[in-house]
């Protein structure tokens, strides 16, 4: 421990205040400190709990950091988290678990993507969803997933153009209403979102009734790939009235390019041009 205190108040940046009994700390400044000592004392095995729930962006980054580096020297991390991005990049195997109960015991990725694969998401391109005792101001009825053809789908060609359409129900008056969308990677990783205020496209003024919203993901937009779609009913800067986190999952197949490509998250066609500025003979 004396050996290597000056490493761990300065990776948990408490120095400011060593005199200050630690009782009044906060828990943000209670846990970075405990992962600080329990990082720094060498262990066999380094069991973490939803550390990366507190603390700010660059503690987090800390972390992570030092966790890969415990793993590199062949020492056992045992990371219990919420966070599946950190999940997937941290872990070479993963446990589920739910209500106590193991659900799976595979490699970090497959497990992640069985655990989001047992949600609300489904896979058929259409949820329908039964209202909840007592009825909500405004809530989702269904959800669809529809390809060029007008079929409803949950896997498209990269080449396809996605229309997602979302029927709710207000049951007053709403002066700004909003209609959310959210794809996301199969590991939660989001990859864009747009909402029905973009560029006031859907005037947010609705009374009560049943509406349809539509929205067109353009085809040769998405790179091949399993997603996720979520969808939030609001009231700007008031209230989430109905929030359905990954409701539907879908599917990128095929490849539009004459070469094969396999990084990033979007396939646009972009434009190159090509200028000869001098030839030599």
């Amino acid at each position: 421990m004396r050996n290597k205190f000056d490493e761990i108040i300065a990776f948990a940046d408490i120095e400011k205040f060593l005199d200050t009994p630690v009782k009044h700390y906060s828990s943000g400044m209670y846990v970075r400190l405990a992962f600080a000592v329990a990082a720094h004392l060498d262990p066999e095995i380094l069991l973490v709990d939803e550390v990366l729930a507190v603390g700010d962006a660059e503690f987090q980054r800390k972390c992570l950091g030092k966790m890969e580096n415990v793993a590199r020297e062949g020492r056992t991390i045992l990371f219990v988290s919420h966070n599946i991005t950190a999940i997937v990049k941290l872990c070479s195997s993963a446990i589920w678990l739910e209500n106590g109960h193991i659900q799976a015991v595979e490699e970090a990725e497959k497990a992640v993507r069985s655990y989001l694969a047992s949600g609300t998401a489904g896979a058929s391109g259409r949820v329908v969803f039964e209202d909840s005792d007592p009825p909500r101001e405004a809530s989702v009825c269904d959800v669809e997933l529809r390809n060029g053809h007008g079929e409803v789908a949950s896997e498209f060609e990269v080449l396809s153009p996605i229309k997602v359409a979302v029927r709710f129900r207000c049951r007053r008056r709403f002066i700004d209403f909003r209609i959310d969308a959210l794809v996301s990677r199969y590991d939660g990783i989001p990859i864009f979102s747009t909402t029905s205020r973009d560029y006031e496209s859907i005037q947010g003024n609705l009374g009560p009734g049943i509406y349809q919203a539509e929205l067109l993901i353009p085809g040769q937009f998405l790179s091949p790939g399993e997603y996720y779609l979520g969808i939030n009913l609001c009231e700007v800067n008031v209230k989430n009235y109905d929030l359905r986190e990954s409701v539907l999952k879908f599917r990128i197949v095929g490849n539009s390019f004459r070469e094969e490509r396999s990084l990033g998250f979007l396939v646009y066609p972009f434009s190159w041009k090509l200028t000869v500025l001098r030839e030599d003979l």
